[in-house]
């Protein structure tokens, strides 16, 4: 019988909520393309009850969207916190809305990851700002640099089934951060399998590409299945994975922003990365920089 507890050594992801407070083109969670939402601290919760007792991952990443948003975050954070599933909270924010924060959101994390675009940018002091808050709070901190995104979705059905299960076998969150995400009382594999249908105006989610949270010996053994599964998801034939041409960060007008995700997969893939990366998955080259300090 199947009875280990699924450990996972790096993040797990809860999206907090799927809106944002900018626009960025080839935001890789679609915020800009998605209603606005809000978790439920009550149902997070039973969801995390449920979970632990098969799976413990090392990290809970906080993420959105923009999870700063959220006007429950301390709760959601204290439910996260309080479920005992993971040693460490890490939050992941645009840093926008940082300086108003008060100093239970700095007590109640343990790390905390800054990601800074050229438009709108952080000024000098909100960043100084940050880093003798995190220091006062003794928060890992990591500033985040990104100049370019890699184009993430099409709209287009992409039913060439050799160059997604390409993409899925090249996609660095599957195959090698493991990125993945609770959300809504399921358990997903990345958060792209959760959006790129939606934006593609998929009325319903692909089951066989979500886990119901539930527990039970059963849910265990399934889980661990799910997880390892080199099987690609419906999801991916509307997703570039981590082999999208790269493009020039920009924000773009919400009621625009579909419109950036309208090419065809075949014409947005960059083909040499992702053959480097079927080589090696574990090659190192991404959009994020970290922060150069002085």
């Amino acid at each position: 019988m199947f009875t280990s507890k699924v450990r996972q050594k790096v993040c797990c992801e809860i999206n907090v909520v799927d809106h944002c407070n900018i626009t960025c083109r080839d935001c890789n969670h679609g915020s800009p393309g998605v209603a606005e939402r809000f978790i439920d601290p009550d149902q997070l919760g039973r969801e995390l009850s449920a979970l632990k007792r098969h799976y413990l991952p090392s990290t809970i990443k906080l993420i959105g969207g923009e999870p700063l948003l959220h006007p429950q975050l301390l709760e959601v954070i204290r439910v996260v916190r309080e479920s005992g599933i993971a040693p460490r909270i890490l939050l992941v924010t645009n840093g926008i809305l940082l300086p108003k924060m008060e100093d239970e959101l700095w007590r109640a994390i343990d790390a905390l990851d800054v990601s800074i675009y050229p438009k709108p940018g952080l000024s000098d002091e909100t960043v100084e700002l940050i880093k003798s808050r995190a220091a006062a709070f003794n928060v890992e901190l990591e500033l985040l640099q990104f100049s370019e995104f890699r184009v993430q979705y099409s709209t287009h059905n992409n039913r060439d089934s050799t160059l997604t299960r390409r993409i899925f076998e090249s996609c660095r969150m599957v195959q090698l951060w493991r990125c993945d995400v609770i959300h809504d009382g399921y358990f997903y594999r990345c958060p792209q399998s959760i959006y790129g249908p939606r934006l593609a105006g998929e009325q319903t989610p692909f089951e066989h590409d979500r886990l119901r949270i539930e527990d039970s010996l059963r849910f265990r053994k399934r889980l661990s299945d799910f997880r390892h599964s080199q099987q690609p998801l419906a999801a991916c034939r509307y997703c570039l994975g981590t082999a999208g041409m790269t493009r020039t960060h920009q924000l773009e007008r919400k009621n625009l922003w579909s419109s950036t995700i309208e090419a065809p997969v075949e014409t947005v893939v960059d083909i040499p990365f992702m053959e480097r990366a079927e080589q090696d998955i574990r090659l190192r080259q991404g959009c994020r920089k970290k922060m150069q300090e002085g």
